[in-house]
């Protein structure tokens, strides 16, 4: 199990009285300490780094859902046929797409959430072990969308490297795109929509 990395915390630079982030082992001053400036600059080095907000506020629990739905039924499958997974997902997303979650932002979604969701569950009688495989299924769902922005983050900053750098326009989507121009985003119908 992988641990997430801590970001980097916003200190003080006494000498100069500048704010500052230390990261991977060098200073980054922001400007003046405890200005809105300097927490804004702080929050862009951090997004560039990649400890940024990992979820759109725009991106809906409905939405989320479909995406994973789109990209679990080609994912899920065996002889060229779904798998039972798919239905088993469908049926974890009914708990999550009830009026209450369809319309709240991804990134609201916290811990007591998901208790609320499971005791929906219990009261519905399902049991324990099926309890345990539908809340699975909403976690590795939450994690696919964590991934899926994070590749298309690393694509959109390919991207921009190229531009500062130069080079033909053509030649910039190819490698932008890379490897994975066929993952799914839970954006649009393809990561190429966005990026």
């Amino acid at each position: 199990m992988s641990r997430q990395r801590k970001p980097p915390a916003y200190l003080l630079h006494k000498a100069t009285g500048q704010a500052r982030v230390r990261i991977n082992g060098k200073d980054v001053y922001l400007g003046p300490f405890d200005s809105p400036e300097s927490k804004e600059r702080y929050r862009e080095v951090l997004q560039e780094w990649g400890c940024g907000e990992r979820i759109v506020a725009a991106v809906s629990i409905g939405v989320l859902c479909l995406r994973y739905l789109d990209y679990a039924k080609g994912y899920y499958l065996k002889n060229g046929k779904q798998t039972s997974e798919v239905s088993a997902i469908q049926v974890a997303m009914r708990f999550l797409t009830v009026d209450r979650y369809k319309n709240l932002p991804a990134r609201d979604f916290k811990t007591a959430a998901l208790l609320e969701v499971r005791e929906a569950m219990v009261k519905r009688k399902l049991v324990r072990k099926s309890v345990n495989c539908q809340i699975n299924r909403i976690r590795r769902m939450f994690a696919w969308g964590v991934e899926s922005l994070r590749q298309c983050q690393n694509r959109i900053l390919v991207a921009e490297s190229i531009e500062t750098y130069g080079g033909d326009p053509g030649q910039k989507a190819v490698w932008a795109r890379g490897k994975s121009n066929n993952t799914r985003s839970f954006f649009g119908r393809h990561d190429d929509d966005l990026c």
